[in-house]
């Protein structure tokens, strides 16, 4: 009888960790059975190319925004007005971004009232802004402003 050799045999209890990120189903392309399961790296390629194509292409159709909370950083009840400030800025698939109002950035210059929105065009974050907004604000009233942006940016 022979004596086996260890690290010759089949490899049991190990998994894949190198993950691709994409599972083996998608919407993208279409399946003939719900329950084909992983069909292996060749398939999920083909997914990650269609599916960044759609993205890709969902992206370019959306102008984008620059949103610029600007305000002083020792201001009472600023915390909550950023924290607001960035839900809207988020659910409207934008970043947000905060400046002193005593920096140096050309984005605060004639700035009287604080806190102030302004929301650029990406392509010129230190233009001329979109649309601004002045003093206190809420929710809603961000996520007009964003929307009007938008609309503005097209």
């Amino acid at each position: 009888m022979s004596l086996p050799i260890p690290g010759t045999g089949g490899k049991r209890g190990r998994y894949s960790t190198r993950s691709r990120g994409v599972s083996g189903s998608s919407r993208i392309i279409p399946h003939r059975y719900p329950d084909e399961g992983d069909r292996g790296p060749n398939f999920r390629r083909q997914i990650r190319k269609r599916e960044d194509a759609l993205w890709r292409k969902e992206a370019s159709e959306r102008p984008m925004i620059y949103p610029v909370l600007i305000g002083l950083s020792d201001t009472p009840g600023m915390g909550p007005a950023r924290a607001e400030f960035s839900k809207a800025c988020w659910d409207a698939d934008a970043e947000p971004e905060y400046v002193d109002a005593t920096s140096y950035d050309g984005r605060a210059d004639d700035v009287t009232v604080v806190p102030t929105i302004r929301v650029y065009d990406d392509a010129d974050p230190y233009g001329d802004p979109l649309a601004e907004h002045r003093g206190a604000f809420t929710g809603t009233e961000v996520r007009a402003l964003l929307e009007r942006a938008v609309a503005l940016a097209v």
